[in-house]
């Protein structure tokens, strides 16, 4: 699987903030909570299907990153 592309992380459930993600020896840290937004939640209300599916793309990037590493 080809990972999505982004200039940027997408905003998380806090839409307000700067979106910042940090990576060390496989970790993956991020105060976006991209959880709660694939669970349909933004500070702001509903997410947009933009934000969804930015969200959705980014935790698939994770899961290739996961699995590429894990192969390696």
């Amino acid at each position: 699987m080809d990972p999505y592309l982004f200039a940027a992380p997408p905003p998380g459930f806090d839409t307000e903030e700067v979106p910042r993600v940090l990576v060390r020896e496989g970790v993956i840290y991020s105060a976006c909570n991209y959880g709660l937004v694939w669970q349909g939640e933004v500070r702001d209300g509903a997410p947009s299907r933009e934000q969804l599916r930015s969200a959705a793309e980014w935790g698939a990037n994770i899961i290739a990153y996961a699995r590429r590493r894990r192969r390696a």
